[in-house]
């Protein structure tokens, strides 16, 4: 019969020098001087080629530090289970001790033949470490701190190894392997002054050079890209000043690439926002950067390759010709003499046909608006906005007239679409009167990905084992993939073989188990995450709850708590004519909602449509009625008919307002009763104003 049994595993450390090529060599197995292993039944020494702990950035000789950790899974699942319950109890971490020059771990696992796989990485970039499977995402933005160069390393290069032994008694050796290629770009800065480099960019088109990677164990372990990449590296770069004549070594990691065929884009950003392009040509045979070497490339920063250019969204708080020449990527023709001072920020001349403001962007353009002062008379003069993807070839977007009596003031906004391609905006002058040009503002076309979840969120599911979809849509979509996690592991098995959906299963609930919840996060790569909360019904002859969730709209005769912005629940049935300070309602709110029992249905109200307006009704079977009298705090009352109150959803909630009283909102003040108080006090210490509803589910 096998035991279970604690046991610690210890594995010694191997030094190498880096190369170009991984390189491997052979250890003595770590055993006292008088070769008798005392205590220590199963001891593991690991043969680690160029790994990417303190590292020597001159010999590239490498060294352990206290608290590196090494991960260790079974593939017979002893350690690593399929869906652990905890991702971390189930994983063996072997930690290092200086002292010892070793790796060791309690983790106990069972006498007998066990192999194991063995991860080394930053914990963050670890998706998954299991029994049977292991999961790498290797991120495509990192960063690089010039004052400690090969730190990064550390966090994003990953090391893998296999063994098979028998405990307590084998003794064993494990090779560990470089999942990807370690890369060196040397930056040159020539452009004959000092440049603060803030960021470094990398694009091989067509290759995958960062995502989700699949990990395959053996005596050479080899990755397998899975989803969510992307073929450009980006790191960002601080403490990165590089003096003329000087460099700046820039050290990341990527995925291999094999006999690459194609342009390798360099591009360089500095702390101006001036940016530095290369593009190279590789020819066949191409090129490869294969897993576990280290490869070194160089860029030259030269003053041709500054591209001087706004950074969208620009805005531009208006002033004198000469500053608006200052801004990096603008350029003006045929300006006046600038406006008086009295005219600020309407200073800029137009006053002649052709006069005209020049933006150079760094991306494409959403919108363009222009703040005008009619200095020169009442004639409509026009602004021509044209486009352009080189600087050259122009195109007209829209023509905007700058209307109104001399002397007043407006601005003007673009409501056509401007080509994808187009980075250069010219704001042509067409002459009727002269005019002061003040604020402008471009936008830029927002091209990220965006997750769109056309199912119900929250997604209510049945106390049984079964099959669920979410469906969604990609707004910008990239050839990126979706990809799905949870929170509880009762939502598991996601499934993306139906475009437009992710499925999932859930498990059965116990008989007498509660409702619980669980949240399901949708990625993709640019995009943000979304959150979908899935809702599990109790178990068979659980007892069911209800619950108040909070909505942003009303529905006519339902029935809501109403929660004041220092989360204080009012209308208390107790004395509903005039509320003293409600329930604390913050320790009541949960994921659900608000339970509703008798306490908390004591403060509900009924919301009712009268067309335009809102009725509320009491709890007490009567009407709201705010008193419409001339003192600050008016009063509260009811009635059978009661009052037609404007509700109003406002950013912070909902805004009540009595119809007989339009310059006074009905708001909450801190201490004394719930009240009606003027528009001016609301937001101010001490008092509310807005409202969150929570409607009850029936």
């Amino acid at each position: 019969m096998k035991t279970m049994k604690k046991y610690s595993i210890l594995l010694g450390a191997a030094f190498a020098i880096f190369a170009l090529a991984s390189c491997q060599k052979e250890v003595d197995v770590n055993v006292p001087d008088n070769g008798v292993a005392k205590h220590i039944p199963f001891e593991l020494n690991a043969d680690v080629p160029q790994t990417k702990t303190t590292l020597d950035a001159e010999t590239w000789k490498m060294d352990w530090e206290d608290g590196d950790v090494m991960y260790a899974v079974t593939t017979d699942e002893a350690w690593g289970e399929a869906y652990p319950v905890e991702a971390d109890e189930t994983i063996a971490e072997f930690v290092y001790d200086s002292e010892k020059g070793s790796f060791s771990t309690d983790m106990a696992i069972a006498d007998g033949n066990h192999t194991f796989n063995f991860l080394y990485t930053a914990g963050q970039q670890k998706s998954y470490h299991r029994g049977t499977s292991t999961t790498f995402q290797l991120y495509g933005t990192q960063t690089f701190d010039a004052s400690d160069p090969t730190a990064s390393l550390k966090i994003y290069d990953a090391l893998a190894g296999q063994v098979t032994a028998t405990t307590p008694t084998t003794f064993a050796g494990v090779e560990m392997s470089h999942l990807f290629t370690l890369m060196k770009v040397t930056l040159k800065n020539k452009t004959g002054a000092s440049v603060n480099i803030s960021k470094f960019e990398v694009e091989i088109p067509g290759e995958n050079l960062y995502g989700i990677f699949n990990v395959t164990f053996g005596a050479t372990p080899t990755t397998a890209y899975n989803r969510n990449g992307g073929d450009k590296i980006t790191v960002n770069i601080s403490n990165g000043t590089v003096d003329n004549n000087g460099s700046l070594d820039v050290y990341f990691v990527m995925g291999a690439v094999s006999d690459y065929v194609g342009e390798v884009t360099f591009t360089v950003t500095d702390n101006a926002s001036n940016t530095y392009t290369k593009t190279n040509t590789i020819s066949a045979p191409g090129v490869s950067f294969a897993a576990g070497t280290y490869n070194t490339a160089s860029y030259s920063l030269k003053t041709a390759d500054p591209t001087e250019c706004v950074t969208l969204d620009w805005i531009y708080a208006g002033g004198t010709a000469a500053e608006l020449n200052a801004v990096p990527g603008v350029t003006t023709n045929g300006l006046g003499s600038d406006y008086a001072e009295s005219h600020a920020p309407y200073r800029v001349k137009f006053d002649g046909n052709g006069d005209y403001i020049q933006v150079r962007t760094d991306a494409a353009i959403g919108s363009v608006s222009v703040g005008y002062k009619k200095i020169g008379g009442a004639g409509n003069s026009s602004l021509t906005i044209k486009e352009s993807a080189n600087g050259a070839d122009w195109t007209n977007v829209q023509t905007l007239e700058l209307s109104g009596a001399n002397n007043a003031t407006g601005t003007v906004s673009t409501t056509n679409s401007f080509a994808s391609s187009s980075r250069f905006v010219q704001i042509v002058f067409t002459k009727s009167a002269n005019v002061g040009i003040g604020p402008i503002s471009i936008t830029k076309v927002n091209t990220d990905p965006v997750i769109n979840v056309s199912s119900s969120n929250p997604m209510a599911v049945s106390n049984e084992n079964d099959l669920y979809a979410v469906e969604y849509s990609i707004v910008n979509p990239t050839s990126a993939s979706i990809s799905a996690s949870s929170n509880v592991t009762w939502i598991h098995d996601f499934d993306y073989s139906v475009d437009g959906e992710v499925s999932f299963e859930v498990d059965a609930q116990e008989n007498g188990a509660s409702e619980r919840s669980g949240e399901i996060t949708l990625s993709y790569v640019g995009a943000s995450d979304v959150i979908v909360t899935v809702n599990q019904a109790a178990g068979p002859g659980a007892v069911t709850k209800t619950y108040y969730t909070k909505v942003s709209t009303i529905t006519s005769g339902k029935t809501y708590i109403m929660v004041d912005n220092t989360y204080s629940m009012i209308f208390d049935s107790s004395n509903p004519v005039q509320p003293s300070v409600g329930i604390d309602a913050s320790s009541l709110i949960t994921a659900n909602g608000i339970e509703s029992t008798s306490t908390t249905d004591s403060y509900s109200v009924t919301i009712t449509s009268d067309g335009s307006n809102y009725k509320v009704l009491l709890s007490t079977g009567k009407y709201l009625v705010i008193n419409a009298s001339t003192s600050n705090n008016g009063s509260i009352t009811e009635s059978d008919a009661g009052e037609s109150i404007t509700i109003t959803k406002v950013e912070g909630g909902f805004e009540f307002i009595s119809s007989n009283r339009n310059t006074r909102a009905l708001v909450y003040r801190s201490g004394y009763n719930f009240r009606n108080y003027a528009t001016s006090n609301i937001g101010n210490s001490g008092y509310g104003g807005y409202f969150d509803l929570y409607e009850l589910a029936n």
